[in-house]
């Protein structure tokens, strides 16, 4: 069992801040970016800490405090996000210390590169879904499994553009706090006039021959370039497969995770399920080879070019 953390004054606030920005997201912001926001605040509101050691321990420590709040299902993206945004805004930390030696200034410097940070990484979904669009065929029919927001704008701009025949969207057997927001979105579609069916997930295999192509949302892709997504995920890649047919993952590089499950008993427990190990799970791994591409905000990319890109972000 996970030690927690010391209720302080801090912590509260910052719980709070959290909190508050998942309840009141009319801006569909991303819970990984929700976290990094958390940790600039953490810089910014710090009182006890002395020495720049001492500050990246306590960000450390926010990080861990974050994981801990149960009002986000799958934890994924906050682990990879903040790995990230901790990454980002003390990796030139020698370089600022030979600047300046004063605490405070230090600070500000940090401060400054998450802001940085908070500003290029909130451009990530739509840098994603404009490289998606030339792999749309013409009058596409297209089947979506689950629900991302990476993949709903690719697939409104696919449909402004013309490019849409015909769209599948998965129902899950379990409930899922994004359902509204489905229906929203397949509403939006039909409004458009573009042909839009909601189909159980048991529907997929008999459907798949008439697909041309299938796109996955993710909540994390780890080292290997397996995605982390909603639950049957992994069984619409297989089947997929079996017909020979493209499967694309829209998703931000801040959600790639140095973590490296081979299998799904592997992957971290609330990855997987919102109260410990009993219940439905909410998410499983897909496989890399099952994986076609993966299109994110650094262009297309195969699922053995993520482990290329966490070694070269994290090494030295």
């Amino acid at each position: 069992m996970p030690v927690a953390l010391p209720e302080t004054d801090e912590n509260k606030m910052l719980k709070s801040f959290f909190v508050k920005k998942i309840e009141n997201n009319k801006d569909q912001v991303q819970s990984a970016i929700i976290a990094m926001e958390t940790l600039l605040e953490a810089i910014k509101i710090d009182k006890s800490s002395t020495t720049i050691m001492e500050l990246i321990d306590r960000l450390g420590s926010v990080r861990k405090l974050l994981a801990d709040i149960d009002i986000v299902p799958q934890k994924a993206s906050i682990k990879s996000g903040s790995e990230l945004f901790l990454r980002f805004t003390t990796m030139m930390i020698s370089d600022i210390m030979h600047q300046s030696s004063d605490f405070d200034k230090v600070k500000e410097a940090l401060i400054d590169r998450g802001i940085q940070c908070i500003s290029t990484m909130k451009l990530c979904r739509e840098k994603a879904v404009r490289h998606f669009q030339i792999f749309v065929p013409e009058s596409a029919r297209v089947l979506i499994h689950g629900y991302s927001r990476a993949v709903a704008d690719a697939i409104r701009l696919a449909a402004a553009n013309g490019r849409l025949k015909c769209v599948y969207q998965t129902k899950l057997s379990t409930a899922s706090t994004d359902d509204e927001e489905r229906g929203k979105f397949l509403k939006e579609l039909k409004d458009a006039g573009i042909e839009c069916y909601e189909v159980l997930s048991e529907s997929v295999a008999y459907l798949m021959e008439r697909i041309d192509v299938v796109i996955l949302g993710a909540e994390a892709v780890v080292e290997s370039g397996s995605v982390i997504s909603s639950i049957g995920s992994y069984g619409v890649a297989i089947t997929a497969d079996v017909h020979k047919k493209p499967v694309y993952v829209i998703c931000e590089s801040f959600k790639f995770m140095r973590s490296y499950p081979m299998k799904q008993l592997e992957v971290e427990q609330d990855h997987k399920y919102t109260d410990g190990d009993s219940g439905h799970p909410i998410g499983d791994l897909t496989p890399a080879k099952f994986v076609t591409l993966l299109i994110t905000d650094l262009g297309a990319l195969t699922p053995a070019a993520v482990g290329h890109h966490l070694i070269q972000l994290y090494s030295g």
